[in-house]
């Protein structure tokens, strides 16, 4: 650190003593609060980088942003959803997790957590108010069908998360979602597509709608598995030249594959997309992705500040040199799809097929708000459009591979 840059700092800390000497709050219960004005003006001075995935975390995010890391989370093991007049409502526990009781159904209204009311309040306050500390309790007001309300009082403790979902669509094609790339979600996709693949199936869709990201880990372990090629993609970092990035595991599957992706797909989910793309190695269906295409690292803080600063540190194009941020991936076949989300699985697919039903009904409750009842109904009456497409390229493949297997 240069001469001038100590000074910067010297500068600060003497101008927030002279506040501490003289400053006089007219509020009560208002003072200086060094730890407090130092975790603002962090995350203050990172705004001016005008980079919206550079930023503080605070100590009280910081466990649940590296629980999106891992297979588990802390807390009740509950998805709900708010509805179009803003209640919350339970669409499903997660199997086997805390929330699994009677009393927790799907559509009943939670009306209060831990005394807080939930009313058009924020999704991502609600979800940490439902997670916390390991042995720590909720306190769910929930209101039934018939109107009757009950406080439930369940135990927050770690609960299993599963991002994939399988699915045989025929007998010879199988859909898998993949909604978040956590950290060994590979090694159950690995597992099961060699049981699908035992089991004769001949074409694989991969569904990677709405998928902000995760693991590159796990992500460069599924690509491996899909393709025999080396680089999966290029980076850059800060005073270095472009570096392969190198798979990590072993080419396994050979199937046919159709990727679908959509606005909402970002990061690894692109990577994974562009590459599949670049390589020849799946057909991609859908829309633009979101054009995600820097990836960060977690720096912990230590001492009375705490939390950590989550950094920008690289930036990656796909095997042939093209710029993912800002740009995207562009699909082999442009689908349109208005309210895709009527028909995309994102957060935990664990989730019991009831509540699949429920959350497709209230967002398509609070679509046909937003946008008209008949627009949004011809939507869902048309179904789902990238999907149908994904069928068709894939049964080309299928077909394709057939003939020359014969040939």
């Amino acid at each position: 650190m240069s001469d001038e840059q100590i000074s910067v700092f010297v500068e600060l800390e003497a101008a927030i003593d002279l506040v501490k000497e003289n400053f006089l709050s007219i509020k009560k219960n208002v003072g200086v609060d060094e730890v407090i004005m130092a975790r603002k003006g962090l995350a203050a001075m990172l705004e001016l980088l005008q980079d919206p995935f550079t930023n503080y975390i605070p100590p009280p995010q910081l466990e649940q942003y590296k629980s999106r890391k891992v297979e588990s989370v802390v807390g009740i093991g509950l998805q709900c959803e708010q509805d179009s007049t803003g209640k919350l409502r339970i669409v499903s526990a997660l199997k086997d997790g805390p929330a699994d009781l009677p009393g927790i159904q799907t559509g009943f209204e939670i009306s209060e957590i831990d005394g807080r009311q939930t009313r058009d309040e924020n999704m991502q306050r609600i979800n940490a108010d439902l997670n916390g500390a390991e042995g720590t309790f909720a306190s769910l007001n929930v209101i039934g069908s018939n109107g009757d309300s009950e406080t439930i009082e369940i135990e927050r403790r770690p609960v299993d998360v599963d991002y994939l979902d399988f699915q045989l669509l025929t007998d010879n094609i199988l859909f898998v979602r993949i909604a978040w790339f956590s950290g060994t979600c590979y090694q159950t996709f690995l597992e099961k597509l060699e049981q699908y693949i035992e089991n004769g199936i001949k074409g694989l869709i991969l569904d990677l709608r709405s998928n902000s990201g995760g693991s590159i880990i796990s992500t460069r372990n599924i690509f491996s598995s899909l393709c025999d090629q080396e680089v999966m993609y290029y980076g850059m970092k800060i005073g270095e030249k472009n570096t392969k990035d190198r798979v990590l595991g072993e080419h396994r599957f050979s199937l046919p594959l159709v990727v679908i992706i959509n606005a909402a797909t970002f990061s690894a989910g692109e990577v994974l997309a562009g590459a599949l793309k670049d390589h020849g190695r799946a057909v991609i269906v859908g829309t633009r992705s979101g054009g995600k295409g820097s990836m960060q690292q977690v720096f912990p803080l230590g001492g009375q500040i705490g939390g950590a600063l989550r950094i920008t540190t690289a930036t990656n194009c796909t095997p042939q040199g093209h710029i993912v941020q800002d740009h995207g991936i562009t699909p082999d076949h442009e689908v349109e799809q208005i309210c895709s989300e009527l028909f995309v699985h994102d957060g935990p697919q664990n989730i019991s097929a009831e509540g699949r039903a429920f959350r497709s009904k209230v967002r398509l409750e609070k679509l046909q708000v937003k946008y008209g009842i008949d627009r949004v109904q011809s939507v869902w009456n048309a179904g789902d459009l990238q999907m149908n497409r994904a069928l068709v390229e894939l049964q080309a493949l299928i077909a394709k591979e057939v003939d020359a297997n014969q040939s």
